[in-house]
């Protein structure tokens, strides 16, 4: 009786950890993808003369400032909420931290992407790493339909690995902060 115990909660388990490390993979290959293909269209310009002038102009200073200006009043609108961190145990990568937790756009735009990044303390609660991951990101380079935006009053589950975390940080000791988003309309 134990035995059909033992495997049927192995036979969990490998579910668990396949379906994790999709996720996990999806979300690198389409970050591989995305800076592939960003890369070549820089290369492409700059080999057939269309690249920019490296100083800027005066018009798309201000355009920076002004998407600034609107990430930061909108960053009010964006709640992150049942933050937690712990390790757990990867098919890949062995026992690793990971961040996991929900974002709530409280506001009244559609968002294509959020970028999080989260800080890692160590025992006597000072930073010793970040690392910046995008809770929401639409791509047409998904290969799945979980890319959706982030609409308003909508909620949002979010999960990353942190394999480069050091050995330092106390498990569960993590901050997190909206640091980047798009709008809809950016596209």
């Amino acid at each position: 009786m134990r035995l059909h115990w033992a495997i049927a909660l192995a036979v969990v388990a490998a579910f668990a950890g396949y379906f994790a490390g999709r996720e996990h993979l999806k979300y690198e290959m389409r970050k591989g993808i995305t800076q592939a293909v960003e890369a070549f269209g820089k290369g492409v310009e700059a080999a057939f003369g269309g690249a920019e002038d490296p100083v800027p102009a005066e018009d798309s200073v201000v355009d920076a400032v002004v998407a600034e200006a609107a990430v930061d009043a909108y960053r009010p609108y964006l709640k992150l909420y049942d933050v937690r961190a712990g390790y757990e145990r990867d098919i890949l990568d062995g026992r690793v931290p990971v961040v996991r937790g929900k974002i709530k756009n409280e506001g009244n735009k559609t968002l294509t992407r959020v970028e999080v990044t989260a800080y890692f303390l160590d025992s006597s609660g000072k930073r010793i790493y970040e690392q910046d991951f995008p809770a929401v990101l639409v791509s047409s380079l998904s290969f799945s339909d979980d890319d959706k935006p982030l609409k308003p009053g909508y909620i949002q589950k979010f999960g990353f690995k942190a394999t480069d975390c050091p050995g330092e940080w106390k498990p569960g000791a993590v901050e997190c902060a909206i640091t980047g988003m798009r709008f809809l309309d950016e596209q």
